[in-house]
């Protein structure tokens, strides 16, 4: 699963509050929302008992399945990332609550503060999603990251790509999905059938 990357909790409010993120989510797959999928995705990655998520969900394992399926080909038919920018927002919420409930903060990683760095990543979590052993955390204990560590740069890069939108700079934007590009397409070997 994309964990695409995610804005910051600030900008979770700001696009909620104006309801045009809501607006195009995909329909809830079996009671399960696009939202309530990504928040329990997150809690996948960080190693929680996946019977219990999916009891949180009131879903089975084929039911989830079915979920994952539907959520992931939305997400890979969303060219102007919007659904990417929502499950990011989720994603993120969910993580960053669970580790500010444990520690009472939110930390900061300068491990990719590069964009070249966070694309690395990225496109390799992109390249995975789609194998049928696909394991984010694997991909990110294979970076040195954590899952609350790439959600935090997610959530600086989706940001700095959503302003960049908004302004107008084509060719930041370019340059960005073509890096990820890049990075998707090296990692594509090693989960390419044989």
């Amino acid at each position: 699963m994309k964990p695409l990357s995610s804005l910051l909790v600030s900008a979770l409010v700001l696009l909620l509050a104006s309801g045009s993120l809501a607006q195009e989510l995909p329909a809830p797959v079996h009671g399960v929302s696009f939202e309530a999928w990504a928040a329990a995705n997150a809690r996948l990655a960080n190693h929680e008992d996946r019977g219990a998520v999916l009891n949180d969900l009131a879903v089975d394992e084929k039911r989830f399945e079915q979920i994952n399926q539907t959520f992931m080909q939305a997400l890979r038919n969303d060219p102007e990332f919007k659904l990417t920018t929502a499950y990011s927002l989720a994603f993120s919420k969910a993580d960053a609550d669970r580790v500010a409930l444990v520690t009472g903060t939110i930390p900061q990683s300068p491990k990719l503060l590069e964009f070249e760095n966070y694309a690395r990543v990225q496109g390799h979590i992109e390249a995975a999603s789609t194998h049928p052993d696909f394991d984010q955390q694997a991909i990110l204990d294979e970076h040195g990251l954590s899952a609350q560590e790439f959600t935090e740069i997610s959530a600086y890069w989706l940001q700095k790509m959503r302003e960049q939108a908004l302004s107008g700079d084509s060719a930041a934007l370019s340059w960005w999905n073509e890096t990820l590009d890049r990075y998707r397409n090296i990692y594509a070997v090693r989960y390419t059938a044989p």
